[in-house]
């Protein structure tokens, strides 16, 4: 019978150490592959964490720029409606763009967006000054008209206007002419006075007033009016062009300082648009870097996992074998001693394991199985002794019968001629 040995270091190892190993390789290749998938999450996770980080930063300067907005209509709302709780709403604006800025400022940032975030930073405190300076100003011209410089202001227009009118009702011929030259030079200025509310441009409407102020002074000194009456309505000018002047200053520094607060929200735009697009070029850049490396990472662990399994069938497949072929050729062996056939070779003897036992005690059954053979034979050769021995004895048998027979038969004839003898004799004697 043709055997087979399956040569290497397989075979050896007992077989639960075998398939031990494998379950044991197998659960170091599950381990490295939880590793390496626990590293890329991790990468993974740090990159979705720029990205985050990144996102936010952005969110952050666009709430910076809505922030500028919110603060420049409250100072609008506040200049121009005078409505104290637009400051509440300007305050709290401010803060949140302070806020932001101080969260931004703690981000990740290039130094060219680090740079223009101080840039923002400085825009915003020249935007509170401004707006300081705005409601300081507000509250100097008067939240209403009977406040601060427009209060007074009114005030001396209503004691110019009393004068001129208490004047003209007291006035007749040529102080009545006169009287009606000075209220038109009055009216001429008031509504010099409103141009200049309206349209702004303190230097002509101005200028203008100056003029009017003059004709009306030429006019007054020209008068039929008493010394002291003029000097009433020299004062009472006086204090309204006074008056107006110092409106049209107020007003001048309240509208530059306004022009600053929306100068300062034209600039933050630009610069935090330029923090909004570094960072989502930044985050494109990012998210590229991110799926690139996820592919990569799904190759590697494709290619591991392959690599893996080939190895684990591979290393399966030589256990397997390493078990199976001895099995195999102990089967053929025991069919062989089961048709006592004691030809066969009995291999792995040499083996320490399970496989080496099985073989030993083949080897034994082997040996048994000759040592019987043995005995059979010489079973067999003492039945055939005992068999000729047998026959040998039964030929004797027959032929001591045969000579015992043809004795006696001899005998017989012997006994029966010597009494014919007698007989014969006895005649002869007679």
């Amino acid at each position: 019978m043709t055997t087979s040995v399956f040569p290497g270091i397989l075979a050896k190892p007992r077989v639960s150490t075998r398939i031990f190993g494998l379950v044991g390789f197998g659960v170091a290749v599950l381990a490295v592959l939880a590793i390496v998938n626990k590293t890329m999450l991790v990468e993974l996770a740090e990159g979705e964490a720029r990205q985050s980080a990144i996102t936010e930063s952005a969110g952050l300067a666009l709430h910076i720029e809505e922030a500028f907005v919110v603060m420049e209509a409250a100072a609008g709302d506040f200049a121009n409606l005078k409505d104290e709780a637009a400051i509440a709403r300007y305050e709290a604006a401010a803060a949140k763009a302070s806020e932001r800025i101080s969260r931004l400022e703690g981000q990740e940032l290039g130094a060219e967006q680090t740079e223009t975030l101080a840039s923002i930073a400085a825009t915003a405190q020249r935007h509170t000054a401004a707006f300081g300076e705005l409601v300081a100003k507000t509250k100097e011209l008067g939240l209403t008209e009977k406040q601060g410089v427009e209060g007074a202001l009114r005030k001396a227009v209503h004691g110019v206007e009393e004068a001129l009118k208490t004047r003209q009702k007291n006035s007749d011929g040529l102080s009545l002419e006169v009287t009606n030259r000075l209220l038109i030079k009055m009216l001429m200025m008031r509504r010099h006075e409103k141009d200049y509310m309206l349209r702004g441009n303190s230097e002509k409407y101005m200028g203008r007033i100056r003029k009017r102020e003059a004709e009306f002074l030429e006019i007054l000194d020209g008068a039929p009016f008493l010394a002291q009456e003029k000097e009433d309505f020299k004062a009472l000018l006086q204090a309204y062009v006074s008056g107006v002047l110092a409106f049209a200053e107020s007003a001048d520094r309240r509208a530059a300082v306004l022009a600053t607060v929306r100068q300062e929200t034209a600039n933050a735009t630009p610069l935090t648009n330029a923090i909004v697009e570094a960072l989502e070029a930044r985050l494109a850049q990012e998210q590229m870097l991110f799926r690139q490396q996820t592919e990569r990472f799904e190759t590697t662990e494709w290619i591991m996992i392959g690599i893996a399994a080939l190895v684990f069938a591979v290393i399966g497949w030589l256990i397997a074998r390493s078990i199976v072929a001895p099995l195999r050729e102990m089967r053929d062996n025991i069919t062989g001693l089961a048709d006592n056939d004691v030809s066969i070779v009995i291999s792995n003897t040499s083996l320490n394991n399970e496989i080496g036992d099985i073989a030993k005690a083949l080897e034994v059954l082997k040996a048994n199985a000759l040592r019987q053979n043995e005995l059979e034979v010489v079973a067999e050769q003492a039945k055939k002794l005992e068999q000729a021995e047998a026959e040998k004895r039964l030929a004797l048998l027959g032929m001591a019968e045969r000579v015992e027979s043809e004795t006696r038969s001899l005998v017989d004839q012997v006994s029966v001629k010597a009494e014919r003898m007698v007989d014969d004799a006895a005649e002869m004697t007679k």
